[in-house]
């Protein structure tokens, strides 16, 4: 007869991200319910695991608790890859935007209004939100640290982005600074900010993002992992994930046109950024259009879906003639050619 093992409960858990095995923060959903922010990853995330591919990059970086940088064109999946990241391994997780006119020091502290009890109002410090995560979340007396993201890095000017200098700090000497009185907050120790951006230290590629200067001796505290823009394969699994209706053959066609208008905007210099963004976005209108006009085929209804989610955007018909001409041979293709035609994985 068969033994059988019980199972521990108390065991240490571990989980598998993009390759690499990690023991799961023991948190709680009532844990996580006090935390600064949430993990949101997309439904169906789609992992890689190569030893050679940006996700075990950034994930081994992150593990190691080093602070690190993304950059990528729109919509390679650098901000969700965060979300996934913190999910699979279970760690708190908080997010912050840099914008223009946004003040990141109200991250550290603020001051606001509250009743002073004899009629009026006073002033008081309140803690913000990124010096709560920088403390980590208190379970039984331990404290767990964040993975922190700051997302646009590349839109920030040098001034908003001052007051992460001491907290990139190695060594435990990092520590936030309160912009009104000066008080010293340390930050935990294994706390991991990650950062994203659209362009590197050499521009963005002439895509057309809207980039500021960076400040060198902040960048090089930071290691840096190349997003490269994802593979044919890997954008037909995603356009699947989401949309589990549509037929492989369909999500072929649509990632065959994606490219190949992403190619031509590149080529003709367009300042369009064209990503699987965009993809998700046909999907969306092309299964739509579809529903309400059931004689369209595939074909059709992705081209209606083009004219809003891409052609829009342009004022003048020479600049999308290129991009009409890149598609009219992929969306005037009978479903069946693309059946067995083998992905094209080069990078785009």
């Amino acid at each position: 007869m068969a033994i059988r093992k019980a199972i521990n409960p108390f065991a240490p858990l571990y989980s598998t991200f993009a390759g690499l095995t990690e023991l799961v923060t023991p948190l709680t959903s009532q844990d996580h319910s006090k935390a600064v922010g949430r993990a949101m990853p997309p439904r169906t995330y789609v992992q890689e695991s190569s030893v050679n591919g940006w996700q075990f990059k950034l994930a081994l970086n992150l593990l190691n608790n080093t602070h690190t940088l993304a950059i990528g064109g729109a919509g390679g999946g650098k901000d969700v890859f965060l979300d996934a990241y913190a999910k699979a391994f279970n760690k708190p997780i908080a997010k912050f935007a840099f914008k223009e006119g946004v003040n990141p020091q109200g991250w550290v502290s603020r001051e606001t209004l509250k009743p002073d009890g004899k009629g009026g109002v006073e002033s008081v410090k309140v803690m913000g939100d990124l010096t709560k995560a920088c403390q980590g979340i208190d379970k039984d007396g331990v404290k767990h640290p964040y993975v922190i993201l700051f997302s646009d890095f590349d839109r920030a000017e040098p001034s908003q982005v001052e007051f992460l200098r001491q907290a990139l700090q190695l060594g435990g000497d990092a520590y936030l600074t309160c912009p009104i009185d000066g008080q010293l907050y340390p930050i935990l120790e294994g706390t991991t900010f990650y950062f994203t951006a659209n362009s590197g230290v050499d521009g963005d590629g002439r895509r057309g993002m809207l980039v500021k200067e960076r400040d060198a001796s902040i960048t090089n505290r930071l290691n840096s992992v190349v997003v490269p823009p994802a593979s044919e394969s890997f954008e037909v699994k995603v356009v699947m994930g989401e949309y589990p209706m549509i037929e492989q053959t369909q999500a072929k066609m649509l990632v065959k046109s994606l490219r190949a208008v992403r190619k031509a905007s590149l080529e003709c210099d367009l300042g369009f950024e064209v990503s699987i963004r965009q993809g998700l976005a046909l999907g969306k209108l092309a299964l739509s259009f579809q529903k309400r006009v059931p004689s369209a085929t595939w074909g059709e209804a992705l081209k209606f879906a083009y004219e809003s989610v891409v052609m829009g955007h342009f004022l003048n018909k020479e600049s999308t003639a290129p991009l009409w001409g890149a598609l009219d041979p992929i969306l005037g293709a009978p479903l069946s050619v693309l059946e067995n035609e083998p992905s094209d994985d080069s990078s785009i």
